[in-house]
């Protein structure tokens, strides 16, 4: 019942997922700051709780359409 569309907020999230991604990859690569794949950690566990509550309250919801399901 919503629009597939994403906004700003979605392409920010999507582009830090990415950033998360590569940290963890340059992390694993010998002689890398072992800190980076701490930092990919957060960045991502970051990501995820943002994206959790931003879809995360549609569960229960009625849908925005007003058909039924």
């Amino acid at each position: 019942g919503r629009a597939l569309v994403a906004d700003n907020t979605v392409w920010g999230l999507f582009w830090t997922l990415q950033l998360a991604t590569v940290l963890r990859i340059t992390g694993a690569v010998p002689g890398a700051p072992g800190g980076l794949i701490l930092v990919a950690a957060l960045v991502w566990a970051m990501v995820m709780a943002v994206w959790g509550v931003r879809y995360g309250s549609w569960f229960g919801r009625l849908r925005v359409d007003g058909k039924p399901g």
